[in-house]
């Protein structure tokens, strides 16, 4: 807890998470491309045809998700509860997802991985890093970091994490990371009235329906003179 490191490997756990996840998500409209301008021209309604992939898909995330969050649990020795972890890596899991989601309905099948790779880590690991967010408040760099799911679910895991064990004291090495978590997560201006927690859910949330959202028109609008 006193060291500086805490928060950059709970950061690393949501950025493997999220990688493992984004990636797995590509298939659910980059694998079969051809079928769906087929049928799309043959009738079948594209909305219909995306929220039946991406309800059957939001499965499969959840059970990866427990099965991350139960093999980290175990292996890391985690000294707080398990359900600590899963809350932020379902957070993570979930927006990850419909990153994942958007870039199978943009980005040819063959070069995919990459591209998800690619947004994935700039987020997670460059902008949401938590020495990037120990220097982001009153920056560009809070404006990115608020934009970047990663921030809230692995600041809201951190914070949940010191507040189980107890807390820290203002010398703590990593108290910069603290300082910056609690003000882009908002706990510094909403205090009891919107806690972290609940920020973190709602911001989530709200990325996770852009980022859905976006797919849906990129397969909506994309190569429409092969759609009914």
């Amino acid at each position: 807890l006193q060291s500086p490191l805490a928060p950059l490997k709970i950061n690393l756990s949501h950025v493997a998470l999220g990688l493992m996840t984004g990636i797995s998500c590509l298939g659910i409209f980059g694998a079969d491309r051809p079928v769906f301008w087929r049928e799309s021209a043959s009738g079948i309604r594209v909305t219909a045809f995306y929220l039946a992939r991406v309800t059957i898909s939001l499965f499969d995330v959840l059970v990866w998700c427990y099965v991350f969050s139960a093999v980290w649990y175990v292996s890391s020795q985690a000294p707080c509860s398990f359900w600590t972890w899963f809350i932020a890596f379902r957070m993570t899991a979930i927006s990850a997802a419909g990153w994942g989601v958007l870039v199978s309905t943009l980005v040819p099948s063959h070069s995919s991985t990459l591209a998800i790779a690619v947004v994935l880590l700039i987020m997670g690991g460059a902008i949401s890093e938590p020495q990037s967010i120990a220097e982001a408040p009153g920056t560009f760099g809070e404006v990115l970091a608020v934009l970047s799911p990663f921030t809230w679910s692995s600041g809201e895991n951190y914070l949940s994490f010191i507040d189980q064990m107890g807390g820290v004291d203002d010398n703590n090495l990593a108290m910069p990371i603290i300082v910056g978590y609690r003000e882009i997560l908002g706990v510094s201006r909403f205090g009891d009235r919107l806690g972290y927690v609940l920020a973190a859910y709602l911001s989530c949330a709200l990325l996770g329906v852009l980022s859905l959202t976006a797919g849906y028109l990129g397969l909506r609008c994309s190569h429409r003179g092969k759609q009914a």
